[in-house]
């Protein structure tokens, strides 16, 4: 059986059973809360700060999105479900395809809920219909990337609360070191140069261009996005191989 055929059934089982658990009610609800936690106490720090704010729930959603991946990977892996499907004749890494593209949805639900929020508290794109675009595709792409790394994860640990306690913790401190809810200068200066070149602050900076319509240097973002995409593929590469010699 080959991908035409493993791909849309397996699909659509992890779409539903992200439907079944409310994965996509917390995709809606995740970009609000956050939105509201840092919008409503910071707002009058500085003027239009929701269009400062919205890069960066969108990529803490994208980052959430990576747990949960994780999280269903290992929930597959333990309940011997991975091995029930690998025991098919389907390409090896369909069971990890069929469930990105539950979470490429995922993300795309928290990308229209944390802008529908947003668009009530002032946000709007000045950039063109190329700018906003790629602002829109960018939360949903780094949530397709880094799943692919914890999708791998979760079928090695192969338990969904280890997993997602473990990934819990630098994500909280990546999105808190960044350039996401406070400017650089916010931080003290030891640290600002890690806070302006970690992979949410350059994620949040090349969103800011897109969404103001200004000049902005997408390399440093395209550089993470295919760096984090190659190790992605690896992981779930070597998980197969893995999983077929257990």
């Amino acid at each position: 059986m080959g991908w035409a055929a493993a791909w849309p059934p397996l699909a659509r089982g992890a779409t539903g059973r992200g439907i079944r658990e409310g994965d996509l009610v917390g995709a809606t609800l995740a970009p609000v809360l956050f939105f509201l936690c840092f919008h409503l106490p910071l707002h009058e720090s500085m003027p239009d700060y929701a269009d400062f704010l919205l890069p960066v729930v969108l990529v803490q959603s994208a980052i959430f999105a990576a747990i949960l991946a994780a999280q269903n990977a290992g929930s597959d892996a333990g309940a011997a479900v991975q091995d029930r499907l690998l025991s098919l004749p389907i390409p090896r890494l369909a069971p990890a395809v069929g469930r990105l593209s539950a979470m490429g949805l995922r993300a795309a639900v928290s990308v229209a809920s944390g802008l529908g929020l947003a668009t009530l508290f002032g946000f709007g794109f000045a950039g063109g219909a190329g700018a906003t675009a790629a602002f829109l595709l960018t939360p949903v792409l780094l949530a397709l990337v880094l799943s692919m790394l914890t999708d791998a994860l979760g079928q090695v640990v192969r338990d969904r609360d280890t997993v997602g306690q473990f990934l819990m913790i630098p994500q909280l401190l990546l999105v808190m070191m960044s350039t996401g809810v406070v400017p650089e200068a916010g931080f003290p200066e030891w640290i600002r140069p890690f806070v302006r070149n970690q992979p949410v602050s350059q994620y949040v900076a090349v969103m800011r261009g897109w969404r103001a319509g200004d000049p902005v240097e997408p390399l440093p973002a395209v550089l993470w996005t295919l760096a984090l995409a190659a190790a992605g593929v690896a992981a779930l590469v070597a998980a197969g191989r893995r999983e077929a010699r257990r």
